[in-house]
């Protein structure tokens, strides 16, 4: 859980009217975010009632769980190991993944309707983790996924044909 945004009150020694708050909850899984949601959403409701207050929570986006599709796997991989300067590429995706909310919600509705889908990082040394304020792009990594994925791109239709897709 992360609480990104807490806005309250007028004064240090005065009980605010109102209070708004924006937070995420991320976890390995669907299951475990949708766990983490509803936990969430028991506790301010209880805080709210324990106070006599009302609350309302809005859920604004999800990351879904995916799986990534098998038959695009070794494609990419070879993609990226032609890439010059990339020294290492790995299959991170055994089982389901996590992705960006955008990407896994993408990545899943591509899979209902027929298509092939899977989620590409490209490593690389950053200042701070993901979602943190120190978080910096070392942008000549850039690069390589953009060959790789330009590559990925113009491939694709012999890639799909020798699978028979």
């Amino acid at each position: 859980m992360n609480i990104g945004i807490l806005r309250a009150g007028e004064g240090r020694n005065v009980v605010p009217k109102m209070a708004y708050l924006e937070a995420e909850c991320r976890g390995a899984t669907s299951e475990i975010n949708e766990y983490m949601f509803t936990r969430a959403n028991d506790i301010i409701s209880g805080a709210a009632q324990m106070y006599d207050v009302s609350s309302r929570v809005v859920q604004t986006g999800r990351a879904e769980t995916f799986i990534p599709s098998p038959e695009l796997l070794p494609y990419i991989h070879e993609a990226f190991a032609k890439v010059p300067g990339v020294t290492t590429v790995t299959d991170t995706s055994r089982g389901s993944s996590a992705g960006s909310e955008d990407a896994s919600i993408m990545i899943n509705r591509v899979q209902q309707h027929g298509g092939l889908a899977t989620y590409v990082t490209i490593g690389m040394d950053t200042q701070g983790g993901h979602h943190t304020r120190n978080f910096d792009v070392d942008e000549s990594v850039l690069q390589y996924g953009v060959e790789a994925e330009s590559d990925i791109a113009l491939g694709a239709a012999a890639f799909l044909k020798s699978i028979g897709r």
